[in-house]
């Protein structure tokens, strides 16, 4: 797996992601009128710790379900946490069975996100160096109950204009570096497995986060277009799971308006 990406697709637990969803539209109605007041054309960026550089470490997934469970807790809260990316990653890989820096899976991250928890990068920091040896005293106290596979354009987009969070695992190329993204044309011959995060929208476009710091195309975003989004939905190697901050488990902080 090329080094800066990290998404392992040929372990991805398909019938993990089922078992540990809701269905889309029972969570709709469940929870519709619930979700905080959020601008969705808002810059993504402060609502998460930071925009955050893997570096040569397989971590992607790591990097952005951390992220994912920021902005969750943002959502929630109104305030910003920074949680642990090697926590993250080391954490979903032991949960994937897998040794070394070769990666992790999106099913994996969600089991963490939503049975194990994630930790403070104080307690777990972060470092450009494989090692996945688990500090004393990290307390994963950081945990989302409410996720869904999305699986159609539809549903993606119904999730990011209630203003949640979406994970997304795919096949990755030059064709995904624009600053607006269109042309979604992988393959596995020249591509890698990537783990990005999108949330919000610009210009009907939809905002997406990336773990290689903010020099990076524009402050470690670009936008894809809803046609890149469907067509990226239905490629082979494409897993997104959307999160949502209702039924949220974090330490007890009085909540603040959200409304952006």
């Amino acid at each position: 797996m090329i080094k800066r990406f990290g998404y392992r697709i040929d372990l991805e637990n398909y019938e993990a992601l089922e078992a540990n969803g809701i269905e889309f539209r029972s969570m709709m109605r469940a929870y519709g009128n619930k979700f905080p007041a959020w601008n969705v054309d808002a810059d993504p960026a402060p609502g998460v710790s930071v925009i955050e550089d893997q570096g040569a470490i397989g971590s992607c997934v790591g990097n952005s379900i951390s992220s994912v469970v920021e902005a969750c807790y943002f959502l929630a809260t109104g305030r910003t946490v920074q949680l642990s990316r090697a926590a993250a990653y080391y954490k979903t890989q032991k949960i994937d069975g897998i040794r070394g820096d070769n990666g992790a899976t999106i099913s994996g991250a969600q089991k963490l996100a939503t049975t194990v928890g994630l930790c403070l990068e104080s307690e777990w920091p972060y470092v450009p160096r494989y090692n996945p040896s688990e500090p004393a005293g990290c307390n994963f106290d950081y945990r989302v109950a409410a996720t869904k596979p999305i699986k159609s354009l539809d549903d993606f987009d119904a999730w990011i204009k209630l203003g949640l969070p979406v994970h997304v695992g795919t096949s990755w190329n030059s064709s995904c570096d624009g600053t607006i993204v269109d042309n979604y044309n992988p393959d596995m011959r020249n591509s890698g497995g990537h783990a990005i995060m999108f949330w919000n929208m610009v210009n009907g476009n939809y905002r997406m986060l990336n773990s290689w710091g903010g020099n990076w195309n524009k402050d470690g975003q670009n936008e894809w277009t809803p046609r890149a989004i469907e067509i990226m939905l239905r490629h082979k190697w494409a897993v997104a799971i959307g999160y949502a901050p209702t039924a949220m488990m974090f330490p007890n902080l009085e909540p603040i308006n959200t409304a952006g």
